[in-house]
């Protein structure tokens, strides 16, 4: 059953929207999307454009190094951030598309983390990227059932998402005054927003 939302001016769904994915496609959370699309689109072509100037010095021969303006960084005495407490563990991880299958066999699994990827292992069709922002909302709220009456075992596992980064592919479902949006904004942000919105929190 198809479901009519009311978005923001400027804010454009062009794919069916089902009851379902109006729980996650909520005006909060596309109002954020508005905002990181509005913050980083020029930065974003910028970067692209920057890439693709680099594979051509690539192609020509010129090889990667590092960049002198980074030197004193390099030589400098420094340390990266202490990983964080709930992930200081991970001897044993699991790696999956953000699938609710996938999720409750990783996360009833006994690993110490799973990492629910919306990259490369998870295909990136409007319904299947969608799906899986419900699945981690459902995964956040220990209630992601459904798959064949399959058990949930509230396990030790930890969560954490990988994200789409600089990707050249627009996100044609969603346009935000007439342009459509990047496609890394879709994955994984958007419940945590409807998720927060949600619980009021």
């Amino acid at each position: 059953m198809l479901h009519q939302v009311s978005y923001a001016q400027g804010i454009e769904i062009r794919a069916p929207i089902s009851e379902e994915f109006a729980e996650i496609l909520t005006p909060a959370a596309m109002d954020f999307v508005a905002l990181l699309e509005w913050t980083f689109r020029e930065r974003h072509g910028e970067l692209l454009q920057r890439r693709a100037r680099r594979q051509s010095e690539i192609d020509a021969g010129k090889m990667p190094d590092f960049l002198p303006e980074t030197a004193h960084i390099r030589e400098s005495d420094w340390s990266v951030a202490p990983v964080p407490a709930d992930l200081q563990d991970r001897r044993v991880s699991i790696t999956g598309p953000a699938e609710r299958k996938m999720i409750i066999n990783a996360l009833s699994s006994g690993a110490k983390v799973f990492m629910a990827d919306f990259e490369d292992s998870l295909s990136p069709p409007w319904e299947g990227t969608i799906q899986g922002q419900l699945n981690l909302r459902d995964a956040i709220k220990r209630t992601c059932t459904g798959y064949l009456g399959y058990p949930f075992e509230n396990g030790a596992s930890k969560m954490a998402v990988s994200v789409r980064f600089l990707c050249h592919l627009p996100n044609e479902e969603m346009a935000i005054y007439f342009s459509s949006t990047i496609s890394c904004l879709r994955g994984g942000r958007i419940s945590q927003v409807a998720s927060t919105h949600a619980s009021g929190n």
